[in-house]
C-alpha cells in the first residue's frame, strides 16, 4: 500500500507524509484491535485515486477549450493546471471524472497536470499529460533567439554554463537557453537553433520561414540613396521590380518591418559574419538592414534599422551606418482588431498577435483593478532572474518577445499604455545573453529601451533595469 500511494500520487510534502503515516498507523491499530474487518475486506487498490486520461480537441494558444478528465476514485476536489496557460474552476466532479475550461498559453512546452485538489490547498499530483497546441488564427509566432542549451547564467558569475546544470537551474529554471524549438526539436536539418526554413518549391532564390510563414529573398541589395526618404523610395522600387518579375512565383513582395527583420537574427554567436542562419541565407552581410518601420519622433526623416552583425536595432540617425542593405519579404498576417485582451481580473493581458500572456504591471507595481500603482523596482540582471523564479509560472522574456511589445507609433514610452498602464519609459531586462564567438562569458544582456523601442546590450552586473514578466 505504501508503494502504491507514493507511485500514483507523486511526491508529498513533509506535512502530507506525516498525515499519511498517521492514517496508516490508525488503520493498522484498528485491524489489530479487531475493528479492521471492514477495512481489510475493502479493496485497497479501488480506494486509490487513478488518473486515466485528459481529452480536448483543437487546442489553440489563447483560446479557451473544455478539457474532459477521466479516472477512477478521483477526489471531488480534483483539478487541472497548465504549465503556461490558465484554467477555470472544474465542474461536474465525480469519482470518475470532471470537466474544466483551460486556455493554453504557448505552442511548445505546454502540458496539463492533474491534482487531487488545488496545489495551493495542498493537493497531490495525480498525473501529467503533454498537450498538442497550435497557434490561433491570425497569430504571428515569434522565432527563437538562437541561444543554445549551453548558454545559461548562474549565480554570482558571468560565465555561461550548461542550461541543465544545477548552477543554472538554481538561479532560474526558465532561462532563454532552456526554452524554445531548439530544445524541443533536436533535428537541425531545417535550420539551426530553433529556426525552421525551407525552399518554397523548386526555386532557391527565396527561403520560407516555416515558423512565421514569411518568405524571404535570399539575396540583399546595398542601398545607395543618402537620406531615409531616399532609402525608402529605393526599397519600394526594388519591391515593385520583384513583384513585376514574380520573384519565386510571388507578387506580394515588400520591405519588412523592424520586428520581422529581427525575427531572423540569431543571437547565439554574433560577430561571426551575418548574425542569422547562414546555411540558408549565405549572402547576408554583417551590416545594418533597412526596415519599413518609421522611427518616432521625426518619422518622415528617420527609420528603424536592424544590425545583422550583432542584433541591435536603432534609429538610422543613431546607427552611424556606413552601408545599409535591404532584403525583401513576402507574406504576413493582418493585425488583430484588438492587439491586447485583458484577463478577467485585469492583471494580465493576452497579446493576440504573438499569443503570449504578460503581467500588466512592471515588477514592484500592483494592479488595483483599473491601473498599475506603486513604483517599479529596478533590478540587476541576476536579481531580475531571481524575481522571475519567485513567481513560478512566470519568466523573464527573451529579447524577441520583449521587443515585440514596442509600439513604433508612439514615443516616451513606446508601448501601449492602455494595455500596460503606468509603464516606465526606460530599459527593461531580457533573458537573452550577449554572446561573443569563442568567449564563454556574457558580461552583457540584451535589453529593450521603452523610451523609443531600441534593442541594445546592457551590463548585467553594474546596470539596473525594469522587469516585465511573461508566460
Amino acid at each position: 500500500m505504501f508503494m502504491k500511494l507514493i507511485s500514483t500520487q507523486g511526491p508529498k510534502t513533509s506535512s502530507q507524509f506525516v498525515l499519511w503515516l498517521a492514517l496508516v498507523g490508525a488503520t493498522v491499530a484498528m485491524t489489530g484491535c479487531g475493528g479492521g474487518a471492514s477495512i481489510v475486506g475493502a479493496s485497497t487498490a479501488a480506494a486509490t485515486p487513478v488518473f486515466g486520461k485528459l481529452t480536448a480537441s483543437s487546442l489553440k494558444v489563447g483560446v479557451a477549450s473544455t478539457f474532459t478528465v477521466t479516472g477512477t476514485n478521483l477526489p471531488l476536489t480534483a483539478t487541472v493546471t497548465l504549465v503556461k496557460g490558465t484554467c477555470a474552476a472544474p465542474t461536474g466532479n465525480t469519482a470518475n471524472g470532471f470537466s474544466i475550461v483551460c486556455t493554453p498559453g504557448a505552442v511548445t512546452g505546454e502540458s496539463a497536470t492533474i491534482w487531487s485538489a488545488a496545489p495551493t490547498a495542498g493537493g497531490w499530483w495525480l498525473g501529467q499529460q503533454a498537450l498538442t497546441v497550435t497557434a490561433a488564427a491570425g497569430l504571428l509566432p515569434l522565432n527563437d533567439t538562437g541561444i543554445t542549451p549551453a548558454q545559461c547564467f548562474q549565480n554570482g558569475s558571468n560565465t555561461l554554463v550548461s542550461c541543465t546544470s544545477a548552477a543554472a537551474l538554481a538561479l532560474n529554471d526558465k532561462q532563454d537557453g532552456m526554452l524554445g524549438r531548439d530544445v524541443d526539436f533536436a533535428d537541425h536539418a531545417d535550420g539551426l537553433y530553433g529556426s525552421s526554413l525551407a525552399f518554397p518549391g523548386a526555386v532557391t532564390d527565396c527561403v520560407k520561414d516555416q515558423v512565421t510563414g514569411l518568405t524571404w529573398q535570399r539575396a540583399s541589395t546595398t542601398l545607395t540613396s543618402a537620406l531615409p526618404t531616399g532609402y525608402r523610395a529605393e526599397s519600394v522600387q526594388l519591391a515593385t521590380a520583384a513583384n513585376t518579375s514574380a520573384l519565386c512565383g510571388l507578387t506580394n513582395w515588400r520591405v519588412p518591418t523592424r520586428l520581422e527583420l529581427q525575427g531572423m537574427v540569431l543571437f547565439n554567436a554574433p560577430f561571426a559574419g551575418g548574425a542569422t542562419n547562414m546555411d540558408w541565407l549565405p549572402l547576408t552581410k554583417p551590416s545594418w538592414y533597412f526596415s519599413a518601420s518609421l522611427y518616432q519622433p521625426n518619422s518622415a526623416n528617420n527609420a528603424w534599422l536592424v544590425d545583422f552583425a550583432q542584433g541591435k536595432t536603432a534609429a538610422m540617425s543613431a546607427a552611424a551606418a556606413t552601408s545599409i542593405e535591404v532584403r525583401l519579404v513576402s507574406g504576413g498576417v493582418a493585425a488583430p482588431a484588438a492587439r491586447f485582451s485583458p484577463s478577467a481580473d485585469g492583471s494580465e493581458v493576452m497579446d493576440n498577435l504573438s499569443g503570449l500572456i504578460w503581467r500588466r504591471c512592471t515588477e514592484g507595481q500592483t494592479w488595483n483593478g483599473s491601473t498599475c500603482i506603486g513604483s517599479s523596482t529596478a533590478y540587476t540582471h541576476e536579481g531580475a532572474l531571481a524575481q522571475a523564479k519567485s513567481l513560478s509560472t512566470w519568466r523573464l522574456p527573451n529579447v524577441k518577445e520583449l521587443s515585440s511589445l514596442t509600439d513604433e507609433s508612439v514615443y516616451n514610452p513606446s508601448i501601449d499604455t492602455t494595455a500596460f498602464a503606468a509603464s516606465p519609459a526606460g530599459v527593461f531586462w531580457t533573458a537573452t545573453p550577449v554572446v561573443i564567438l569563442g568567449n564563454p562569458r556574457s558580461d552583457q544582456v540584451w535589453s529593450v529601451d521603452f523610451l523609443d523601442g531600441s534593442v541594445t546590450p546592457l551590463a548585467r552586473s553594474s546596470a539596473t533595469g525594469w522587469v516585465r514578466l511573461v508566460r
